[in-house]
């Protein structure tokens, strides 16, 4: 989650950044994100100097230099008329893998599994996992074919029967349909 940074003189006491000699600046220009009260962004790309801030719409906003995406473009982002950037930090997740069981099947496991699930975080593809693994329990689990859905099944088995047979000579269905 985003988080708006709270400057203090020590912060702007470190030593500031050469836009020049940082390689992952395509040719010496940031992204620039502003957000708005009305949920709304704008972006701008900027030129930097060897300053500690720059000016939008006769605004200045400062640069920290941690406050920086490095990506394929370096982005920094603001808040609008708030000169602190926004840092974004990598956070873990915080789902744990009891939140995937109901109560009557955590009361069903064992003590060390119970303790096991909820010292399990998830990440992305164990979700995956997961969702795949519930939805595959979901269609199957307890679910009964109707007439309908059995009736289409066997239907099409028969289609595929007779087309196998037509193609191989062995049936001239063509013919037996048209009474020739």
């Amino acid at each position: 989650m985003a988080k708006s940074n709270l400057l203090s003189m020590e912060t702007l006491e470190e030593p500031t950044f050469d836009p020049d000699k940082l390689n992952f600046f395509e040719k010496g220009k940031i992204r620039v994100i502003i957000y708005y009260e009305d949920g709304s962004h704008k972006v701008y790309m900027l030129r930097l100097s060897k300053s500690y801030f720059f000016e939008i719409n006769k605004s200045y906003y400062l640069i920290v230099p941690r406050c920086i995406s490095r990506g394929n473009k370096p982005t920094i982002s603001y808040y609008f008329n708030n000169p602190a950037p926004i840092e974004i930090g990598y956070q873990k997740s915080s789902l744990k893998a009891d939140s995937f069981r109901n109560k009557k099947e955590l009361d069903q496991l064992a003590e060390d599994q119970k303790t096991l699930l909820v010292n399990t975080y998830i990440d992305a593809e164990a979700l995956k996992s997961a969702m795949t693994s519930r939805l595959l329990q979901g269609l199957y689990k307890d679910s009964k074919l109707s007439l309908g859905a059995l009736m289409l099944i066997v239907g099409a088995v028969l289609l595929v029967i007779l087309i196998l047979l037509h193609v191989t000579g062995t049936v001239d269905v063509v013919a037996f349909i048209t009474g020739g």
